[in-house]
């Protein structure tokens, strides 16, 4: 899969987003950090994890988290804490 965009940091949370999208996370605190030109992105293992934790509730994403040593986990929702950990599990 191949995107263009920009970069966005929050914390330890990272997007790659262009446009309407962009302006929203920038809206719900993402920095930009680099323009994107092609993100070629292996789906292949990250689609393995996130059903692994796909199930998961917030208490058990934010345990894992913290057994994982991921800074700043208690702020974060339940979605962002999926994304966080997809790249970790």
């Amino acid at each position: 899969m191949l995107k263009e965009g920009n970069t966005l940091k929050r914390r330890n949370l990272e997007r790659i987003a262009a446009g309407r999208k962009k302006e929203l996370l920038k809206g719900k605190g993402f920095k930009e950090i680099e323009k994107t030109e092609e993100f070629s992105g292996d789906t292949s293992e990250s689609e393995e994890s996130a059903k692994d934790i796909s199930g998961l509730k917030a208490d058990e994403l934010r345990a894992l988290a913290k057994e994982k040593g991921i800074e700043g986990y208690e702020s974060l929702t339940t979605k962002e804490l999926r994304e966080v950990l997809k790249g970790v599990v």
